[in-house]
């Protein structure tokens, strides 16, 4: 049985068999030998589930659960027709892959190692970063990014952080007060830091430098969020937690950033 999880794993092998005489995953359309490595109750044939220990997940002879994702509660994962359990807002609820739609219980679609796209808690979103300049504060509280794509996706990242913006896409209907403009992310972003990043200080109001660039730029990612099929494996928001530093100022916080096509070149 997999263990109750807060949206933390344990590494999940997955394989299919070749043998002929296997047995046919109805849901898939795949042929698992019982014993098989899997990651829900679906990637077993009719009339096992998904039993996790140790040193693996594996397909086993066993009734399945009948909770829903995102809708009913669960003691263990054997209550879920899926075969995982995560911690909710209150209490533990079913879960299992976004691609099956997500309930109200967990609206929100997090992208998990070894499980991949599944559906999750709602979460706070970040109060954003403050920026400290000539004696005053501006919150930079909305965040933006585009990709440069190449002929196979996305080569390199643009990410914007803006203060006193409307909320919208860039280019905003109303100008910001200031935009800091990080500059060296990969195309493809993971949760972790990233070293070697510049960044530059665009200022609007007379009491920001016009333009500046840090002298230090520290950058982690995390809670990256999946974009829609069929670009499921590309991070479509996720929340930067940076320290800028810059001869005028610094700007610290996190900010929750989320993908504008607008802001896409190739």
């Amino acid at each position: 049985m997999r263990p109750l999880l807060a949206l933390t794993s344990v590494l999940v092998a997955c394989s299919s068999s070749s043998g002929s005489d296997a047995p046919m995953n109805t849901d898939t359309g795949t042929t698992l030998e019982s014993g098989a490595a899997c990651t829900f109750n679906q990637d077993c044939p009719e009339g096992q589930r998904c039993d996790c220990a140790t040193d693996g997940c594996r397909c086993a002879v066993g009734a399945r659960g009948k909770g829903k994702a995102g809708v009913d509660t669960c003691a263990s994962a054997l209550d879920c027709e899926t075969g995982l359990c995560v911690e909710g807002a209150e209490g533990f609820v079913c879960s299992g892959p976004c691609a099956a739609g997500c309930g109200a219980k967990l609206p929100r679609c997090v992208d998990v190692a070894s499980l991949g796209p599944i559906c999750a808690r709602a979460v706070s979103t970040p109060s954003g970063a403050t920026g400290s300049f000539a004696g005053r504060t501006w919150a930079f509280d909305h965040a933006y990014f585009g990709w440069d794509l190449g002929d196979a996706g996305p080569v390199a990242t643009s990410l914007e952080l803006h203060a006193g913006s409307d909320g919208s896409c860039p280019p905003p209907k109303k100008d910001p007060q200031a935009t800091v403009v990080v500059s060296g992310l990969p195309g493809t972003l993971a949760a972790g830091s990233y070293p070697g990043l510049k960044a530059s200080l665009l200022g609007l109001d007379p009491a920001l430098p016009l333009k500046s660039s840090a002298t230090s730029v520290t950058l982690s990612a995390a809670a990256l969020e999946p974009c829609a099929a069929p670009d499921a494996a590309r991070a479509c928001a996720f929340d930067a937690t940076v320290a800028l530093a810059f001869a005028e100022g610094t700007i610290k916080g996190t900010v929750h950033a989320i993908h504008c096509p607008s802001m896409d070149v190739k």
